[in-house]
């Protein structure tokens, strides 16, 4: 695949396909275990499966080492790390025998040197067992790296949204588009280079977990969850926007909305209740859409079924035909010039209102409160026709719970679960609260 185009027409030809299993085949192979790790093959190991750096690599290392705390004792779990020796020391494996002999008894103890124990994959896998969970105490000492949009952040920088969760945040920007995060996740690097990321609930949910890219999550970890507004519950409206196909919860809502149409009223000369409106011709080469299918597709669809220019069913949930219907309306529009651009990202939007090179534009409503403040005299209307209700939810990714980032993912989730979360989000950008107790 040598662009995005073709790498676009390959996914699309995917989704559209069905695949047999024509023929399953098993057998037994028999393996020894891999020797012990060098420092090249650590740091080989390490960004092959996890993702993580040399440099990182060997502080973890390092920390392990150096020993960790357990019940008041500083404890070494690992031999020295830099070295090109595979042998282990008589010392050492005497050590885990006496470890597998008080673990799992007499009957798993034979004699041994340090050739057979290398050959032995019951010894080596009990002697790694040992370590386990301290290993992972150790990579949650990193900081926690989320992929989220920029309205995610009600204060001035992220490291202060860290200390408010007691964790500490690396983050990279994501736009709004769902698209994005198919990509980055189904062919791209996304499981090495994030922890926890966010997407829209009700659809994107369900294709990170079939991907395997996103895991469950245990919600008696978050401590707020208990505040999460009744419409999450099973069996309510809004439960199946953070479970998947199996029924489990892997997202955790932190804001919600109905979207709407911005508008400039001085420059369109007074107040707007229509989709019409991005549609009408007096506007041409000044209305603007998101750069996004889902909630594009909808808006348009929930004019044209309410207006009566298509004959559309439900435009949440649209067959093939009513797709393409509302593709080729789009389309129309686009060939007449009615669309100045069509914006992606937050700031892109804000930018295209506040400068009024675009008087009339469907978008989330933090970017019309935004460009508002910017000095122009934009207001988010109230649409005749009606509106597409969305959330937005964060998920824990495979490869964030691999690195050992479960227990700073729930902390944070505490906080997007938090009074002091919901209010800021009302206050600043307009956004529905998702716990109670915020009006």
């Amino acid at each position: 695949l040598k662009n995005e185009k073709e790498t676009n027409l390959a996914l699309e030809k995917i989704r559209n396909s069905s695949f047999n299993i024509t023929k399953i085949s098993t057998k037994r192979v028999r393996r020894n275990p891999m020797p012990p790790f060098t420092t090249s093959t650590l740091q080989q190991e390490a960004s092959r499966k996890l993702g993580i750096g040399a440099k990182n690599t060997m502080r973890i290392a390092q920390s392990l080492y150096e020993g960790i705390e357990i019940n008041g004792e500083t404890v070494g779990l690992i031999t020295y790390m830099r070295t090109d020796s595979v042998n282990l020391s008589d010392s050492a494996t005497q050590q885990i025998r006496v470890m597998i002999q008080n673990k799992y008894g007499d009957k798993y103890m034979f004699e041994t040197n340090r050739r057979d124990f290398l050959k032995n994959s019951a010894l080596v896998a009990a002697s790694a067992s040992l370590s386990q969970s301290f290993v992972m105490d150790a990579f949650a000492a990193d900081p926690l790296k989320i992929w989220t949009i920029g309205v995610a952040k009600v204060t001035k920088t992220w490291d202060e949204m860290g200390k408010q969760a007691g964790v500490p945040l690396v983050y990279s920007a994501k736009s709004g588009s769902a698209d994005q995060a198919i990509q980055k996740f189904f062919v791209g690097d996304g499981q090495k280079l994030y922890d926890a990321i966010t997407d829209n609930g009700g659809g994107q949910e369900d294709a990170m977990s079939d991907n395997k890219a996103i895991v469950p999550l245990d919600v008696s970890k978050i401590k707020n969850w208990k505040n999460l507004i009744p419409e999450y519950k099973e069996g309510n409206v809004a439960a199946n926007t953070i479970r998947n196909r199996k029924g489990e919860i892997v997202g955790v809502p932190y804001i919600s909305n109905a979207d709407s149409m911005a508008y400039n009223k001085t420059k369109v000369g007074g107040d707007i209740d229509t989709w019409d409106a991005l549609f009408d011709s007096q506007f041409k080469g000044y209305a603007a859409m998101q750069n996004d299918s889902g909630p594009t597709l909808t808006t348009t669809a929930v004019y044209l079924k309410e207006s009566g220019k298509q004959d559309i069913v439900n435009p949440s949930d649209m067959s093939k035909s009513e797709v393409k219907g509302v593709c080729q309306f789009l389309i129309d529009q686009k060939k007449k010039g009615q669309f100045r651009t069509f914006w992606d990202g937050f700031g892109n939007g804000v930018d295209l209102l506040a400068s009024e090179e675009v008087l009339v534009s469907s978008c989330w409503e933090p970017i019309a409160v935004i460009a508002a403040k910017k000095g122009a005299d934009i207001h988010y209307g109230t649409m005749k026709e009606g509106h597409q209700t969305w959330n937005n939810v964060w998920m824990l990714t495979k490869g964030g719970k691999q690195r050992g980032q479960e227990d700073n993912f729930y902390k944070l989730m505490d906080l997007y679960l938090s009074p002091w979360f919901g209010a800021r989000t009302l206050a600043n950008l307009g956004f529905t609260p998702q716990m109670t107790g915020v009006n």
